[in-house]
């Protein structure tokens, strides 16, 4: 969230990003954005960060044990052309799944194979 809302700030040029850095990918593990959005109703969040690389994909990684993790790609018609897919992974038991994305094994794939992709295509 403090990432995402960073980007946005640049995006809507509320501040300087620095000018070594490309946004290529963003990968959201156990996201809070659809709890804000029934906090601040749905119709605040029309716009979505975007990605600077046509390459470059928004992927979101849930579990549905995690309480504050939910798909975003049905919050509206914006997120679901923001985000490239919403990943179901199972990190745990309900309390401990939200701090667990970093060590599992499915999360790790998903983003490997990402990287892996973008590599490839960068030096091949």
């Amino acid at each position: 969230v403090i990432t995402s809302d960073l980007i946005y700030d640049y995006q809507h040029q509320k501040i300087e990003w620095p000018a070594n850095i490309d946004l290529n990918n963003f990968f959201t593990l156990g996201s809070p954005i659809a709890i804000f959005a029934l906090r601040y109703g749905v119709e605040a969040f029309a716009s979505p960060i975007s990605l600077e690389n046509p390459d470059g994909q928004w992927i979101n990684i849930f579990d549905r044990d995690d309480p504050i993790a939910y798909p975003l790609k049905p919050l509206n018609a914006s997120y679901d052309n923001a985000v490239k897919k919403d990943y179901e992974v199972n990190t745990g038991l309900f309390g401990i799944s939200h701090i667990m994305y970093w060590s599992n094994k499915q999360t790790q794939k998903i983003m490997a194979e990402k990287l892996a992709e973008d590599w490839l295509k960068l030096n091949s």
